[in-house]
C-alpha cells in the first residue's frame, strides 16, 4: 500500500487530485470548486471543467474566469428585455445580430437569465422578441418542464425608448 503526501504541505494521506495538474493534495490545501459556481454558461472550458484544484492552478485559470463570471452575471440583471408580444416598445430597434437561443433550463427564469448573460458576454444591453417555449417531460409518475428560450441580443439606448406608458400592455 502506498502512501500519498500532500504537494502543498507534504502531509501524509492526501485523498484528492487537482484535476489539471494531477498532484496529490490533502483536503486543507485543496480548492474545491462548487458544481453551481458556473451554472448559466452552456459549456465550460476543459480548465473549468474540473471540481478540485491545487492553489496554482486554481489562482492561474479558474480565479479570474469566476471573478468575470460574476461580474457579468451582475451585468446580466440590468439586461434590458423585451418578449416577443412587445412589438410597440422594440419597433424602432434595429436587430442587427444573430439570434441566440439556449435549451435545457430548469425553469423560465433560468432561461432568460442565460439569455441575458450570452448577450453581456456579447457586448449587449438589451434582448428583444424573446420567445419562451416550455415542454412537458415525464420520468415515471413524475413531471418537469424543461425550458427553452430564443432571443436577438441588441444595443438599446434608453433615452431613446416610448416614454408613453400607453403603449406599454405589458411593462418591463
Amino acid at each position: 500500500m502506498s502512501s500519498t503526501s500532500c504537494a502543498s504541505c507534504s502531509k501524509p494521506k492526501a485523498t484528492l487530485q487537482c484535476g489539471l495538474c494531477h498532484c496529490d493534495l490533502c483536503k486543507y490545501c485543496a480548492e474545491i470548486l462548487d458544481p453551481e459556481a458556473f451554472s448559466y454558461l452552456d459549456q465550460l472550458s476543459e480548465e473549468l471543467s474540473h471540481s478540485v484544484y491545487c492553489r496554482f492552478c486554481y489562482d492561474a485559470n479558474v480565479a479570474k474566469e469566476l471573478e468575470r463570471y460574476r461580474q457579468d452575471l451582475e451585468a446580466a440583471k440590468d439586461v434590458l428585455v423585451f418578449f416577443d408580444h412587445q412589438g410597440k416598445e422594440t419597433r424602432l430597434i434595429k436587430r442587427l445580430a444573430d439570434p441566440i437561443s439556449v435549451s435545457e433550463c430548469k425553469d423560465r427564469d433560468e432561461a432568460i437569465m442565460r439569455l441575458a448573460l450570452m448577450a453581456v458576454r456579447s457586448q449587449h444591453n438589451g434582448l428583444v422578441d424573446i420567445h419562451l417555449v416550455s415542454e412537458k417531460v415525464r420520468v415515471g409518475r413524475h413531471q418537469n418542464l424543461k425550458w427553452k428560450a430564443k432571443a436577438i441580443p441588441v444595443h438599446v439606448d434608453p433615452s431613446k425608448l416610448p416614454k408613453d406608458k400607453s403603449l406599454w400592455h405589458k411593462p418591463n
